[in-house]
């Protein structure tokens, strides 16, 4: 049996002529789709339906998972939260590509209707300065121009305390003494986690605390936060699963008091 014998045999290319043709939309493969989808105007449709996904989940409203114990326990580990992009005003987007996925690119941004910068305790959505491609959840404890301090785990701005957040915690009961210095705190020499600075927040720019003081990665250890990688202010809790004690064991379940909880 020769090769085209073979072919005919098991591809069965006499009933089904296939897409991949050297004819191109010439081809019986490409006779075959229904005319919508050989249409021009239906890719213009799509591509702009996508266009139009893409620019409203990156700047109108996004979806976000917590993934650390950061925030505890203003929001938990498996929160699945909304943040509205519109809350400090209206941008361009800032990538192109197909929603959902990371098929894309980063693109010029343009400010489109200008907003209110955000507010101390305000707890935002934001681009990681040292990884634009990760996404952090933190609250805004200081803005540009103002005097950050922490005094015996007391954080004080302009001189003013500003008091620990209602679900806020210290998950450690350790403490660092003041004078030590911590060579993980930025910048160097300010100081450690428990007493720091102070320093002043360059203009444009945000200091930003998880909740969680004693385990969080946040300005102390990274720096300033730009104002323009700030994406939008956390808003409530639609889901919620996490590992849960039930009968002396962990398991994971949903956690349903915690859906519809609006994060402040």
């Amino acid at each position: 049996m020769d090769l085209r014998s073979f072919v005919r045999k098991h591809f069965r290319v006499d009933e089904y002529p296939g897409f991949l043709s050297p004819w191109g939309k010439h081809s019986p493969g490409w006779k075959m789709l229904p005319p919508a989808i050989r249409s021009l105007r239906t890719w213009i449709v799509i591509a702009a339906i996508l266009l139009s996904i893409s620019f409203m989940q990156q700047e109108v409203v996004g979806v976000y998972t917590v993934p650390s114990g950061s925030m505890k326990n203003t929001l938990l580990v498996g929160d699945v939260f909304v943040a509205n992009k519109l809350a400090y005003g209206l941008r361009t987007p800032r990538w192109l590509g197909i929603p959902g996925t990371d098929f894309g690119m980063p693109i010029r941004s343009f400010t489109l209707i200008e907003g209110t910068p955000p507010d101390i305790g305000d707890v935002i959505v934001f681009r990681y300065p040292n990884n634009p491609s990760e996404i952090y959840v933190k609250r805004v404890i200081a803005r540009g121009g103002d005097e950050f301090q922490i005094v015996q785990k007391r954080v004080l701005v302009n001189g003013d305390e500003i008091p620990m957040p209602p679900n806020g915690r210290f998950e450690f009961a350790r403490f660092f003494e003041p004078g030590l210095i911590d060579p993980t705190i930025f910048p160097p020499g300010a100081g450690n986690s428990d007493n720091y600075g102070p320093v002043i927040v360059p203009e444009k720019h945000y200091f930003v605390l998880g909740d969680n003081r004693g385990s969080s990665a946040d300005s102390r250890y990274w720096g300033y936060l730009p104002e323009e990688l700030v994406l939008g202010k956390a808003e409530f809790i639609i889901f919620s699963r996490g590992m849960e004690m039930e009968e002396d064991e962990l398991v994971m379940q949903t956690r349903l008091e915690r859906i519809g909880h609006w994060v402040y």
